[in-house]
Parts: C-alpha cells; structure tokens; sequence
C-alpha cells in the first residue's frame, strides 16, 4: 500500500490501543496467489506495526481498509483468504449468483477460461521453441534442452468460492443495510406465506410456521419477519418501519393492504392511530376475500371452481368507462382498415381479448351495493342446478357457505377502492386504430394474481 504517497494515517484496529497510529514494518514473508479470471498473480503487501501494542497488521487485511476513504479503497483488487485471494472479477459474478448460476456454476466457468488461456500460453511457448529446435537443428545453436510446458495449476475448490462471497457480503454489510431500510413507497401490502419457511434446513428448521413480508408497489420488500403462528407478533415489525418512515423524512403511505385485522380493534390498528400513519387508509387484500369466500367450495379441483372465481372478479371489478369506449373505437378502427364489417358494437367486444384489455383499460370496484348485490346472487346461482358438474357434484357447501357469506359480507367495504388515490401506473403509450396516446396501464402489485387475468397486469 502507497501509505505515504497517498498520504493517510492508518491505526492500530486493537481496541485497547486508543487509536496508536501504525508504523511501517517491512514486507510481509507471505505472497499469496491471486485467482484472476483467467489466471493467476501473485500479490505482496507490506506490514504495518503499532508502537503501543507492538502487534502486526496486513496492510490489506479489512480492518485496514475500512479506514480509507472510497477513492483509495476501490483500488484493492481482490479479497484475501488464508492461502489465496480472488479477484474482484470473480467477485462480480458471484454477486449475480441466482437460480441455475451457483457457486459450482461460477467456478466451472472460471475453470474453464483458466484453461483456455494455459491453452494459449502454450501454443506461444511452443512456437517459440519452433525457432530454436530450427536453430539447432542448422548448427547456429548447440545442447538445446527444451523444457514441458508447465502443469495448469487448479482452482479452488466451490466451497473456498461461496466463503469468497460470504467475506464480500460481510464487507458490504453497512451498505446493504442501508439499501434495504431505505426503501419505502406510498401503497404498502402486508401478507403472510408459509411457503418461505418450508425452505429452512438445518438448526432453524421447523422454528417458524409463517412468514409476514411488507412490501411497496414496485414489489419491493420494506421488512420481513418469521413468527410461530400468523398474524402474531407483528407490532414490533410495524413499529420500525413507522419510524424509518419519521426519521427519513418520508410521508406515510396512502394505502395499507393487509390480508387481516382491516377494521375492527386489533393491534395493528392501535400502532396506527397515534402515529403519523392515522390518515393512511387501511384496505382488506382483495385476493385473501377471494380465497375466504372460496373456502365454501366443496373442492378447488371442481370443473366449475375456476369459472366461479373468474365471475366473482368480474362482481368486483368494473373497466372504466373512458378506457374501455376509447379501446373499442380503436378496435372498430382497426376492423374497419382490414375490412372487416361489424353490426354491433357487441361484434367488437367479441374481437376484444383479456389481454389487451388489461394492457390498455383500467378496472376499478363496483361499489359496496353493487359488489354486494353481484356476489350474492352469484352465490346463489352456484348453488343451485347451475353449480353442479356433469356427474352432479355439487361445487358450494351451502351450509359452509352461508357461515362464510354472513362473516366476509361486512368485508366488502374494505376491498373497495380509495376515493382519489391511483392504483395504476403508466408505463407507457402506443398509437392504435388511429388512436393516439392509448395509454398502457399495470395494476400496481396489491390485489395478487386474479383467475384469466394476464402476466402483465397481475404480476403475482
């Protein structure tokens, strides 16, 4: 390390040492390799000394680095280990480490550049020796001994590879930490999965039955608990992100999504109230009503379960009129060019996919009466005749489902839409029958993934 060039005073990182400034001492005996990405090199670094406590530090170990500032810092180029260092090259790959990319993965890939590049160095050495065999050969030169190529030294195993990336994770600690209590957003969604925890292996496994995530529209993750039973042990989790909205200076969120205690007393609530989140508007996850309706379904493997819980969307939702006329004229447009006649405009809505229309018109909810009113006679109408298969299963218990009906009927009110608070994103616009500015609209990620409904609407 350039210390004196660069002129920065480094200390002793000992506790009991009070800040001794350290001292050079020679360099140190030990040159470890370097495992580039195609290659190796050998790294040497001198040692520092503390006049107090007569200790030794490398100069590129971490406690060393952390003390310089950003510009000197990012010079190091690798992460030192006992016996090797890596590189920052490799670093980079395995920080995009994901599904189908492991460490085994990296450390194949790295195996194999090593080798074509020991492939190259000895088709140099080799041709190079082509002149002096030639040489030797016309008399110009006398006991040529020409040596073997040397031997294509290996790489580490994958396990040196992953604690690479766990020293780099470590490094980068404070900056991840930051990243992740920095984030925020103004529609907030709280649910609950015990999907996550049925991947724990080893010590942690089975001492957690749930996982609550709190995330943004941009499906971002605010903060994420385990818990032994749902629902519980959530204040504390709620608590710190309230106050990670007051120390940042941010305004509370607009929109609550919960998938429990929407109205009612409930611990959540109490959280809220004397907060600055008193006026954030708390809404039931449209999906988890659903999904508690649906619970008076005799079996989900019904033939008629999928077309029950796509009409029961469509008692939710309604397109908005302005988005839904616009499209039409814009596809009469377009039949009219290709020549195609129509009588009606119920010809056209028959040309309409689900999937234009979720890309450019917008949905919103019925309405309390409205939303009421649809449900129940939906209810009604599966479970009579109607609701039976071609054996005559019937798909609704009506003795289950009158209990659920009569508990998620004072629900409906909090599924409904916020007055004045947009729910949709713009992402961008197109020309179409003729139409400018048709714009394309994404269902900001707080409802989850309805039945029919496309990819680019719903993205969970």
């Amino acid at each position: 390390m350039p210390r004196k060039q660069w002129k920065v005073q480094l200390y002793c990182p000992h506790p009991g040492c009070d800040r001794q400034e350290l001292a050079s001492a020679g360099i140190n005996h030990k040159v470890r390799q370097v495992v580039d990405i195609d290659g190796f090199y050998n790294l040497a670094c001198d040692n520092l000394e503390c006049m107090k406590c007569r200790r030794r530090v490398l100069s590129w170990s971490h406690a060393i680095l952390s003390q310089l500032d950003i510009g000197h810092r990012v010079q190091f180029p690798c992460i030192l280990t006992a016996k090797h260092a890596c590189d920052m090259s490799n670093v980079l790959l395995l920080r995009n480490r994901g599904l189908g990319n492991s460490c085994s993965q990296i450390r194949n890939k790295v195996d194999e550049q090593h080798h074509e590049a020991w492939l190259r160095q000895n088709a140099r050495y080799l041709t190079d020796c082509e002149g002096f065999i030639d040489a030797s050969q016309s008399g110009l030169l006398v006991n040529v001994l020409i040596a073997d190529p040397p031997e294509r030294a290996p790489l580490p195993r994958h396990r040196w590879f992953m604690n690479i990336y766990i020293q780099d994770v470590f490094q980068r600690l404070d900056e991840i930490k930051a990243s992740i209590t920095s984030v925020s957003g103004r529609i907030l969604k709280m649910d609950s999965t015990n999907q996550v925890v049925k991947k724990l292996a080893g010590r942690p496994d089975k001492t957690a039955l749930w996982c609550t995530n709190v995330e943004n529209e941009n499906e971002q993750i605010l903060n994420s608990v385990m818990t032994t039973s749902e629902g519980h042990g959530l204040t504390k989790m709620l608590v710190r992100i309230v106050k990670r909205y007051k120390n940042a200076d941010i305004p509370p969120p607009e929109i609550l999504y919960l998938d429990r205690d929407c109205c009612g007393a409930s611990t959540l609530q109490d959280v809220l109230k004397p907060s600055d989140w008193k006026h954030t508007v708390v809404r039931l996850d449209i999906w988890h009503c659903m999904r508690r309706i649906a619970t008076g379904c005799s079996t989900d493997s019904h033939a008629l379960y999928s077309t029950f819980m796509g009409l029961m969307s469509n008692c939710i939702f309604i397109w908005y009129e302005e988005d839904f006329q616009r499209f039409l004229q814009s596809k009469k447009n377009e039949l009219t060019k290709q020549g195609i006649h129509y009588n009606s405009d119920e010809d056209v809505v028959k040309t309409l996919s689900r999937y234009e229309l979720a890309l450019h018109c917008r949905r919103k909810t019925r309405g309390v009466p409205e939303t009421t009113r649809l449900l129940r006679e939906l209810i009604q109408t599966f479970s009579g005749e109607k609701g039976r298969d071609t054996l005559g299963v019937p798909l609704i218990n009506s003795s289950r489902m009158k209990g659920i009906w009569e508990a998620q009927e004072r629900h409906i009110a909090c599924i409904q839409d916020p007055p004045g608070i947009s729910l949709y994103n713009r992402t961008g616009s197109t020309k179409k029958g003729g139409i400018d500015q048709l714009q394309m609209c994404s269902w900001i990620n707080v409802v989850g993934k309805f039945p029919f409904a496309p990819e680019p609407v719903y993205s969970r």
